[in-house]
């Protein structure tokens, strides 16, 4: 399961507040009603087209946000964690992912292994810094 953590100098209720209003943007709801909302949106994939489906699965207030991605043949498990400390606000974004596929499986776990799993890694990292950027242009 890759993963990536980045320090903020924010407060732990500013990045919980930042996470929160993106995705209920994202999800086109209110932040009240974000655990459980669901949404759905059509990708194309070569000559054909895939439905994502996307759940909010966990909104923990000051802790975590964890939402899940259903296409037709993986399942994917994206997770916001927050930890408190002296300067800021420790964020670690994680995703499990995980395939009906033979193949697929196997290609995502060797994308697990630490020598290959830097591509992951700055994914998530680019993520982490859209989420430092947003903090930063917040008022």
């Amino acid at each position: 399961m890759p993963y990536e953590t980045i320090t903020v100098p924010f407060s732990i209720h500013e990045v919980f507040q930042v996470l929160e209003e993106s995705l209920a943007a994202a999800f086109q709801v209110k932040t009240s009603q974000l655990l459980g909302a669901t949404i759905s949106q059509v990708k194309p994939v070569g000559r054909t087209s895939v439905t994502l489906h996307q759940t909010v699965l966990a909104v923990d207030p000051g802790e975590r946000i964890q939402f899940e991605t259903l296409d037709p043949f993986d399942r994917s498990i994206t997770t916001y964690t927050l930890e408190k400390v002296e300067d800021g606000t420790i964020v670690r974004l994680s995703e499990d992912i995980s395939s009906e596929r033979l193949t697929r499986r196997w290609n995502y776990f060797l994308f697990d292994l630490p020598f290959i799993s830097g591509f992951a890694r700055k994914r998530l990292r680019r993520q982490l810094n859209a989420l430092t950027h947003a903090l930063e242009a917040k008022p």
